[in-house]
């Protein structure tokens, strides 16, 4: 609504400029829109420092506009020690303000990573507690097989280095990735999403993995859902860790740094295989 009512107020103030022809006008109408993109500026500035999608490019563009409805303001009034013609490079500004708020209002920007087409999901298994997690037991062999793609995988991690790692290891296999930074926006995507796999750091912030597992196992029972097998991502190796990750209805534990072959045969025993670990 902010965006739509500060384009139209624009708007106005070029009609206005160009049909009367009076800068005092145009300056008053163009003071609008800097107030309101000064709104916008400090309400993005939090959201992108949470890495919330979308909102590095509503940031940048209500700084375009702040800056360029500035310049704009100061020549009106001769308040700048050179001369600039407003209207010569105000269209250039507003194409790329334009294009960056269509970047950002583009649909489905949380899951810039994943694939367009809709797929039928595999057949997840049984959340059942992993022995081989408490290293009771050894993964079986699947060096022979595949990973069933289409696959699409809810990466939640907090630290923007490990992430990029995780879906690259991922992409390089050929799945389509979803991001979360936090426990929170991990449950409002799988609200409105259906990935074939998370993987969950068990400290992030806003709400922990083990708490965001907690409340998902819970809505999972009074749905009757399918259980979404989750797979444990964390630095603590230790047999305590590992239980409670279990224990908040996690299905596996896998320790950092992950390598590929190790997230690989993870993945091929929750979706491919009926009974991923004996």
């Amino acid at each position: 609504r902010i965006l739509l009512a500060l384009l139209g107020v624009e708007a106005l103030a070029l009609v206005l400029g160009v049909a009367i022809n009076r800068h005092e006008t145009v300056a008053i109408v163009t003071l609008l829109p800097i107030a309101a993109a000064s709104l916008l500026l400090a309400a993005c500035w939090s959201a992108w420092r949470r890495r919330l999608p979308g909102c590095g490019l509503l940031f940048w563009a209500s700084a375009l506009i702040l800056v360029s409805r500035s310049f704009l303001l100061f020549s009106l009034f001769s308040w700048l020690s050179w001369d600039i013609e407003p209207y010569q490079w105000l269209l250039a500004v507003q194409v790329i303000h334009a294009l960056l708020l269509l970047l950002a209002l583009l649909p489905d920007a949380p899951s810039r990573h994943a694939s367009a087409e809709p797929h039928t999901p595999p057949e997840p298994v049984p959340a059942t507690p992993l022995q081989a997690a408490l290293g009771q037991s050894q993964r079986p062999d699947v060096s022979g097989l595949s990973l069933p793609l289409p696959l699409t995988v809810l990466v939640v991690e907090d630290n923007p280095w490990v992430q990029q790692v995780l879906v690259g290891l991922l992409s390089k296999q050929g799945v389509d990735c979803i991001t979360a930074t936090d426990g929170m926006q991990a449950l409002e995507l799988l609200e409105r999403q259906r990935p074939d796999v998370v993987l969950m750091d068990c400290d992030l912030p806003e709400l922990d993995g083990l708490s965001a597992t907690q409340v998902w196992r819970q809505r999972e029972r009074e749905r009757g859902l399918r259980p979404l097998p989750i797979l444990a991502i964390t630095a603590h190796v230790s047999a305590a860790q590992r239980q409670q990750a279990l224990d908040a209805g996690m299905n596996d534990f896998l320790a950092k740094p992950v390598d590929m072959r190790t997230l690989r045969d993870t993945l091929i025993c929750w979706t491919r295989l009926s009974s991923p670990v004996r």
